[in-house]
């Protein structure tokens, strides 16, 4: 199971289409169309738990890399970092 920019993006959208389903579902406040926006709401949020597994794949990788490639740790900080 491989995550990466695709998965980043989906939770983009993802968070996106749920904070604008919830924020039109607060501010409409009538029967039949806080219903529907309160189903697409739902489904988003449940959209996002299933994408766990592939969100953890990819902060794993990035982990795993080490913090300054370029730089052994021994090595002082530069002058303007201190």
């Amino acid at each position: 199971m491989r995550g990466g920019r695709t998965t980043n993006l989906a939770l983009l959208a993802l968070m996106a289409l749920a904070l604008v389903t919830g924020t039109a579902s607060y501010a409409v406040g009538t029967a039949p169309a806080t219903t529907v926006l309160t189903a697409a709401h739902a489904a988003a949020g449940l959209a996002l738990v299933l994408l766990v597994p592939w969100k953890r794949a990819v902060a794993r990788r990035g982990l795993s890399r080490p913090k300054h490639p370029g730089r052994r740790p021994e090595s002082p900080s530069p002058p303007c970092w201190r």
